[in-house]
């Protein structure tokens, strides 16, 4: 039984890897690399920057909010997707979009508003005691 490109395990030839569309496919060439990598880092900080705002306590209305969360959860829905076609190069260009876009994130709340939101929990994680 032929599975195309798709392989269950991890591999690290890029050539012929579909990314996401039909039509989105990955040639080997360096251009198609640098595009992927480009589009991918490009959905890493749009869902890392959602999260962010879909969390934040800043006003914004509940309408926004909602719409930022159901943003971020199609953009990290994306990223699952390019994951799981186990090609390692796509896998870690993920991983590591995905940690720079948190830690730039982090890095710019805590110039902006000060150290006490760098280690701000939301009221949902935690537990009240009634106090």
């Amino acid at each position: 039984m032929a599975m195309g490109w798709w392989k269950p395990y991890f591999f690290l030839d890029p050539t012929g890897v579909q990314l996401l569309l039909p039509n989105l496919v990955i040639d080997g060439k360096a251009e198609t690399l640098v595009v992927s990598a480009f589009a991918i880092a490009l959905i890493a900080f749009l869902d890392r920057y959602m999260a962010h705002v879909s969390r934040k306590d800043s006003g914004i209305s509940v309408y926004l909010s909602v719409l930022c969360f159901t943003t971020q959860k199609f953009t990290s829905g994306l990223l699952m997707l390019i994951m799981m076609s186990f090609n390692t190069l796509l896998f870690l260009e993920v991983v590591l979009f995905s940690g720079t876009a948190e830690l730039w994130m982090r890095l710019r709340a805590q110039t902006r508003e000060g150290s006490a939101h760098f280690h701000s929990v939301a009221m949902s994680e935690i537990e009240m005691d009634g106090c």
